[in-house]
């Protein structure tokens, strides 16, 4: 029996990036609104948070250190987090460009990183962009035209990656080479009806069925990997925006969500907007969180190749 528990009502604007980190036993997201990072431990149910200078939109754990890299609005940075926030900018894309912003991204088991960029002043235009950031470095944008770029996620075996326009309610889905790390064969995989929101940030589990956050619509739904809908899970809240399997076992699932763009009175409905939610019951274990620089195919996890 499926069910939903509040972990944390941290109230987020934007929440966000929601990632398990192994290296710290620990689920890391962010409020991109708030401007902040948060860690929270469950084994002791502790919870920091640090101030970041601008919107951050991810973080992806950085293989052999305890180092991040993270999505800001100008573009892609080396964290760290301790008392303070430590940035080592690697590519800014946008740093001359304010109006755009880095906003959801995974690795890949090359050890490189997909994100996706957006328009943060008119989320109508088409100014997104799918980048791969090389562990050498190297920015290479392999799409354009999205007007808001979500949700990158790989198969189990590498060969299946899908990444959303949430603004055309569209899923696409490419070929992964992964011998060079490149992409090909762009189709769509799924449109979502209007009853169903737009979709946002996703996940494959290690049964390579596909778990999709739908914002507006209140739900977190699960396909197969041809896009069959095999389960959904109902919120109390309307605005769900990313999910993530974390836990020593992986076999928990957590799900962000928001309060940007919810009037005052859907406020009041909703007094667990921009909570932190987990879901019981769902029957399945995630995939291992590859890390940046982390070139193994066959041991993709930071849980095997953190160093």
């Amino acid at each position: 029996m499926i069910s939903i528990h509040t972990i944390l009502n941290q109230k987020l604007l934007l929440g966000e990036g929601i990632v398990w980190d192994t290296r710290s036993s620990a689920f890391w997201f962010v409020d991109i609104q708030g401007q902040k990072v948060f860690r929270h431990t469950p084994r002791d149910d502790t919870t920091l948070s640090w101030n970041m200078p601008q919107k951050i939109g991810w973080l992806i754990p950085e293989f052999g250190s305890n180092t991040w890299i993270g999505g800001l609005q100008e573009g892609f940075a080396r964290l760290g987090f301790g008392d303070e926030v430590s940035i080592d900018w690697i590519a800014r894309p946008f740093q001359d460009r304010f109006f755009m912003r880095m906003n959801d991204a995974k690795a890949d088991c090359l050890g490189n990183v997909w994100a996706g960029s957006m328009n943060n002043d008119n989320e109508s235009r088409r100014d997104g962009e799918l980048f791969r950031l090389s562990p050498n470095g190297e920015l290479t944008v392999y799409d354009t035209g999205y007007c808001v770029s979500n949700g990158p996620a790989i198969s189990p075996d590498s060969q299946l990656f899908l990444h959303t326009d949430s603004a055309k309610r569209t899923i696409y889905s490419f070929d992964f080479d992964k011998e060079n790390g490149s992409l090909s064969g762009k189709r769509i995989w799924r449109i979502f009806p209007d009853d169903e929101g737009f979709p946002d940030g996703m996940n494959f589990d290690v049964e390579g069925n596909v778990w999709v956050a739908h914002w507006g619509a209140g739900l977190v739904s699960c396909f197969s990997a041809n896009g069959q809908l095999l389960q959904r899970v109902k919120f109390p809240v309307s605005n769900i925006t990313n999910l993530s399997f974390g836990g020593e076992s992986l076999d928990r699932l957590f799900v962000t969500t928001a309060r940007v763009g919810l009037s005052a009175s859907q406020l009041e409905k909703e007094p667990l907007a921009g909570a932190i939610f987990e879901i019981y019951g769902h029957g399945t274990q995630g995939l291992p969180t590859y890390a940046f620089g982390a070139n193994d195919t066959n041991l993709p996890s930071i849980m095997k190749n953190s160093g």
